[in-house]
């Protein structure tokens, strides 16, 4: 029963030894970083009401610093934002999901906006907004959640 026990405190973190490292840096999080999350969620909303305004399809509603987007129905491909996004802007994305971290400023937003617009631009003829719920990727960009995603 005791060596349970010990399996179970172990399994629960209570085998960590010298832990005021974790704590310092929780510590450290908490008091610095934290403070810094409100303005990465207005960024977040700016980059999101923006790329709505482009005809970008915001997925899911942006309620932090985190955005998920679709790019197909406006004639280019999440792997061709991506490339783009490198090369003219040196803005690394994975992928349809953005996340605005604290150390990301408004300049690389807007570039990234840019990019976006240029990419629109250049695919006006290849554009399919039939599938496109413009209403609700406005409304998602804003943090409100009406209809569903697809």
């Amino acid at each position: 029963c005791l060596e349970k026990a010990r399996w179970f405190r172990k399994l629960f973190g209570g085998g960590i030894r010298q832990s005021g490292a974790l704590a310092a840096a929780a510590d450290y999080a908490l008091t610095n970083h934290l403070p810094l999350l409100p303005h990465t969620h207005q960024l977040a909303s700016f980059v999101a009401t923006s790329l709505a305004a482009l005809g970008v399809q915001i997925l899911l509603p942006v309620e932090t610093n985190m955005l998920w987007i679709g790019t197909a129905h406006l004639g280019f491909t999440l792997r061709d934002l991506i490339a783009r996004a490198k090369t003219d802007a040196g803005i690394t994305l994975g992928g349809a999901r953005l996340i605005v971290h604290f150390q990301v400023t408004e300049e690389a937003c807007r570039h990234l906006v840019e990019v976006v617009r240029v990419l629109v631009e250049e695919s006006k003829g290849q554009a399919d907004l039939s599938e496109l719920d413009v209403a609700q990727s406005a409304s998602f960009a804003k943090g409100q959640q009406i209809g569903r995603a697809s």
